[in-house]
């Protein structure tokens, strides 16, 4: 090893000259040393342990965040169900409501038409009573047969007037039912009204109508703060009865100030 050492660095006119590795070593034991303590410290158990407890305090973390998101979404699916469970409770009341309205209109109909053949009636007796009291005047021989005959009119008018009188309170009560229309109405305008507000638009109201003819319509009012927020609660107003071809009359008012 000195040898070649003496022949690499030898200079040019032959003279040998001495080389020192020492610090190359020393320098190459201080570089190994430090690997080896730094291995040391980082593949130790202390330093695994506290990886481990840091990755344990995240799992943690974590799993708290899923339990509070889970009880989130539980209160919100509770909240659904119930607004789902008054919307089916109402659409049972409404169509119960629709059908009592029909057999209301049908038996009021009807009364309405007997009513009317019993004026006709009424006008028919009365008009032969005279017709029979002018007979009565000139034909005395057969007063008594007439008087008889007219008390037996009489009767029947009175029969018939009864009968009216009784057809009109029927009408009254059937007219009576009707009035529990605007009830539903009014249930329905609120139940509405509530789905909407916690569908984040605080401002906006509904009043629902039922009409035999046009069927459920619905009228929108209030402000929100976007064009998109206005066709958003169109939207969600049919979506709570669950037909999209529902008629709304959009009057909400646009303010970007909300």
């Amino acid at each position: 090893m000195g040898d070649i050492n003496a022949r690499v660095n030898s200079p040019p006119d032959g003279s040998s000259r001495h080389v020192n590795f020492l610090p190359l070593y020393v320098g190459l034991a201080v570089t190994v040393s430090a690997g080896l303590v730094m291995a040391f410290f980082w593949f130790s158990p202390y330093a695994w342990s506290r990886k481990l407890r840091g990755l344990e305090m995240r799992i943690e973390s974590l799993e708290a965040s899923n339990r509070r998101y889970a009880s989130q979404l539980e209160g919100r699916g509770q909240d659904l169900a119930a607004i789902r469970d008054r919307m089916e409770l109402s659409e049972r009341d409404a169509g119960r409501l629709r059908a009592e309205n029909r057999d209301i209109a049908a038996r009021l109909s009807q009364a309405m038409k007997s009513s009317q053949e019993l004026r006709s009636k009424l006008a028919a007796s009365e008009d032969t009573m005279r017709e029979s009291n002018q007979s009565l005047s000139q034909m005395q021989p057969q007063a008594r047969h007439v008087q008889a005959e007219n008390d037996k009119q009489r009767n029947e008018i009175n029969n018939l007037r009864e009968q009216n009188r009784q057809l009109e309170a029927d009408t009254a009560l059937l007219r009576q039912l009707q009035h529990a229309m605007p009830q539903m109405e009014d249930l329905l305008s609120r139940s509405l009204s509530k789905y909407l507000q916690m569908q984040r638009l605080p401002y906006v109201n509904a009043v629902v109508t039922l009409d035999e003819r046009q069927g459920l319509t619905i009228a929108l009012h209030g402000t929100v703060k976007t064009p998109s927020g206005k066709e958003d609660a169109a939207d969600k107003a049919r979506s709570f009865f669950y037909e999209q071809r529902l008629p709304v009359i959009n009057e909400i008012q646009i303010d970007p100030g909300l």
